[in-house]
């Protein structure tokens, strides 16, 4: 904690020493191993994200090399480093110190930035034993500063230490990573950081709830810097406080957390979600009127939409560990997931990244979320539709779909064939009108508690049941096992779904029983056809080659056999009956159709 006045919370609570860092557990022993046995790497690379203390460690680590108690540490390694009461550590808090020297790399880029870093190493530190240099952001920093760097990072001055201090190390070129000692600052636990901003909150006298620290422990993602200054913007948008009364115990409560980042309640947004998913319309818009839409942030609910949808998957998926923001609501959401099937849900989660694009681009963001909640309302699950047409489908062209023997195939169509072929042009055939489907008959037990679904208002779920073959009931383990249609996915998520509406009338009819168990259905194909074997045509004797004409010119006429003679060469076509005897010619027209001449020079030419 900083002695300085007026500074706000994030400076006034910075860690002056080793033992106030918290979350950093591994990086501060190795460095605290090193100052115990005086090893010091020339380079030194803090990476972590933002507000996990690099900068901060980085400063303690500077004040510790110089701390004139040093020694006694070695001596003793529970006296705590920095001493923070020789002169030395009193310049450093001070930040006057002469031989530690910080610089932002995101404004000293360039070439002539590192070359005045390497001419000031070469001097002798004045106050202590180290020369400490700390660049910051320093994946900022050119590739042609990073070249000129690495000599000097590889063989240092003695009396020289360099730290550097960045967020993206995918940034720091290869060569300079392999010449660094590196240590790794992650997210902060959100326990250690709950307990960190409790104790400025008694420090500071404010009073806060848990649920509001839990918020403010999600949105900043295991940064520190980013959780103080969060509270520090809660505390002062209390407009119950004066500023003359600032040393009274100010409370924060989570709707003033919610009402600064502009959110909505987890019991809103699951109020919401559920008129949603019951496809409520009207009760929808009049839910966002009572949360305020207007006056929250459109981006932020569309992003707390898209989560709790995960989070129904998880819970439809058997995940029992929540959030901390979320695990006080676990009932709701169970019951909240138990009302819809996952294709449902992915299905909106689709929607939503489908529009994403659109919802980013737009200045009308609210009313664009409005419209999207809409359509989630009047939408139909695509995967489930699919699902239905396919079934449809193959009722359509006679398959059996359901195990129920009553249910008959539909007769293939027929075509007039006498017509086709006294067609004089192309022909169209045009298959008979579609027959409608026959119903099965079922009777029973199982009849009766199809009568009874019948009125449940519910057509969908009527036409799986009817759909259904019913095998027995099983007393033993108080189930009723029928066998789906095709072992459709779809079909079990829609009965699993509407439990709440069939389970009444199937104990009415079969007495105390839990539920269904689906037993898998005889598989259903068509058998394939196999075409009859080819026959081909006989062969029939080739037409009389017509007689050569004469050719005009100099070309002689043909003679016997095909052949045909020139002043100087003789010709004659191949005709072969046996391959045997002619191997080569025969590989030769087996790849290449066509006909081959035997060539005879004349004698005396």
């Amino acid at each position: 904690m900083s002695t300085l006045p007026n500074l706000n919370l994030a400076r006034k609570w910075r860690p002056q020493s080793f033992d106030q860092v918290i979350g950093q557990d591994i990086s501060v022993r190795m460095l605290k191993n090193g100052l115990f046995l005086s090893k010091f790497f020339p380079v030194y690379l803090f990476a972590g994200q933002r507000g996990c203390g690099k900068t901060t460690t980085a400063r303690i680590f500077a004040a510790a090399v110089n701390c004139a108690q040093l020694p006694e540490f070695q001596q003793n390694p529970s006296q705590p480093i920095p001493c923070l009461t020789c002169t030395s550590c009193t310049s450093m808090s001070a930040g006057n110190h002469p031989d530690f020297i910080e610089i932002d790399a995101a404004s000293h880029t360039g070439v002539d930035n590192v070359r005045q870093i390497i001419e000031s190493s070469s001097y002798m530190p004045l106050a202590g034993k180290k020369k400490i240099y700390l660049i910051d952001e320093a994946h900022m920093l050119s590739k042609a500063a990073f070249n000129a760097f690495l000599k000097i990072l590889e063989e240092p001055p003695a009396s020289v230490i360099f730290v550097l201090a960045t967020t993206e190390v995918p940034k720091i070129p290869a060569t300079v990573l392999s010449r660094c000692f590196q240590l790794s600052f992650p997210a902060i636990s959100s326990p250690e950081l709950k307990n960190h901003l409790k104790q400025i909150c008694l420090n500071e006298r404010v009073a806060i709830d848990d649920s509001a620290l839990d918020l403010i422990l999600n949105e900043t993602e295991g940064s520190a810097r980013d959780a103080i200054n969060l509270l520090e913007r809660v505390r002062f948008s209390n407009s119950a406080v004066a500023p003359r009364a600032m040393s009274d115990t100010q409370e924060v409560t989570e709707k003033t957390v919610l009402t600064v980042l502009g959110k909505i309640s987890i019991g809103e947004l699951i109020t919401l979600f559920d008129l949603v998913i019951d496809q409520k319309a009207a009760q929808a818009l009049a839910h966002l009127q009572v949360i305020e839409f207007e006056q929250r942030s459109a981006q932020i609910l569309w992003d707390m939409i898209i989560n709790l949808g995960r989070t129904l998957i998880w819970i439809k998926y058997g995940i029992t560990t929540l959030g901390p923001n979320l695990q006080s609501s676990k009932t709701e959401l169970t019951a909240l997931a138990a009302k819809c099937s996952l294709n449902r849900l992915n299905s909106m989660l689709n929607l939503l990244w489908a529009s994403e694009e659109l919802f980013l681009r737009t200045n009308k963001k609210h009313i664009f979320l409005e419209m999207t909640l809409l359509q989630i309302c009047q939408q139909v699950n695509v995967a489930d539709l699919d699902d239905l047409i396919r079934q449809c489908q193959t009722e359509a062209i006679g398959l059996p779909i359901s195990s129920n023997p009553q249910v008959q195939e539909q007769p293939a169509p027929t075509y007039n064939a006498t017509a086709i072929a006294s067609a004089p042009s192309r022909a169209v055939m045009t298959p008979p009108a579609p027959q409608p489907l026959p119903q099965p008959e079922i009777s029973g037990l199982w009849g009766e508690f199809i009568k009874e679904v019948a009125t449940l208002n519910d057509q969908l779920l009527h036409t799986i049941l009817m759909q259904a073959a019913f095998a027995k009931v099983d007393e033993q383990k108080q189930l009723v096992i029928i066998a789906l249609s095709a072992n459709s996915a779809f079909f079990k998520d829609k009965i699993d779904a509407t439990s709440a509406l069939w389970l009444p009338a199937l104990t009415k009819v079969f007495g105390p029983v839990k539920g269904f168990f689906f037993a898998p259905s005889p598989a259903t194909a068509l058998k394939p056809i196999t075409p009859p074997p080819y026959q081909a045509p006989p062969m029939q004797p080739a037409p009389p080659r017509p007689a050569p004409t004469p050719l005009q010119g100099a070309r002689p006429p043909f003679v016997k056999n095909d052949s045909w003679q020139s002043p100087s060469k003789s010709y004659e076509f191949l005709y072969i009956k046996d391959p045997a005897q002619w191997p080569k010619a025969s590989l030769i027209l087996k790849y290449f159709p066509g006909k081959i001449r035997k060539i005879k020079a004349l004698d005396g030419i």
